[in-house]
């Protein structure tokens, strides 16, 4: 059966295990880290949940066996939350 997600925007997407995954993964958990996490969130998941809800689940998963890599995570989400004015600060960054 297909789940469909509600995202940010109140729209309906089709849950996607590989974007958990490779959303895992590209913060630094393992790949089999990475595949638990989205087992579990797979497992959870129920029809209509918020992305928000994942995301924020995705993080305590990760923050209880690589604190650093929920660190990450978290990093991209304040990035997003800058808007137009987080690109100034990737811009500092990046220049140091």
């Amino acid at each position: 059966a297909q789940l469909y997600v509600t995202n940010s925007k109140g729209g309906k997407e089709l849950f996607s295990f590989r974007k958990v995954y490779e959303s895992a993964k590209r913060v630094g958990a393992s790949p089999t880290l990475a595949k638990e996490i989205a087992e579990t969130i797979k497992r959870e998941a129920f029809p209509g949940i918020k992305t928000s809800f994942i995301y924020k689940t995705v993080k305590k998963l990760l923050s209880k066996k690589v604190p650093k890599s929920a660190l990450r995570f978290s990093l991209k989400s304040g990035m997003r939350k800058l808007g137009p004015a987080g690109f100034a600060f990737e811009k500092y960054i990046e220049f140091l």
